[in-house]
């Protein structure tokens, strides 16, 4: 089985620009990419399970249930959530981007664009 079909498709890469996240409702994700490359996390607060909003200009959510708020890799910047939302394996296969719900990574990782 090949990397090329783990996970469920989101997209093409050349529709995520360098410093832009962008939420996919239908399957709760949030989708970004930096400099270092393309990374997703799960768009349900921690805290109660509501969906966090689509990411403002600096890349920050805001829960609008109870008011938490965090950064766009998904760490807490404040409460009432104490836990950071769930990041998830990203690849990348002919342009084509895959996001892997079954694994999970750590907040930092990223995988590049080449």
């Amino acid at each position: 089985v090949g990397p090329c079909t783990f996970g469920v498709y989101v997209g093409a890469v050349t529709s995520l620009a360098v410093g832009t996240w962008s939420r996919t409702a239908m399957l709760g994700l949030i989708l970004g990419r930096d400099a270092r490359g393309v990374f997703a996390f799960s768009a349900t607060c921690t805290h109660s399970g509501c969906v966090v909003g689509a990411p403002d200009t600096s890349g920050n959510m805001v829960c609008a249930c109870h008011g938490s708020r965090f950064d766009g890799a998904g760490r807490v910047l404040n409460g009432p959530a104490r836990e950071p939302l769930q990041h998830y394996r990203v690849r990348i296969c002919a342009g084509r981007v895959r996001v892997d719900r079954g694994e999970f990574v750590a907040d930092t990782d990223r995988t590049p664009v080449t």
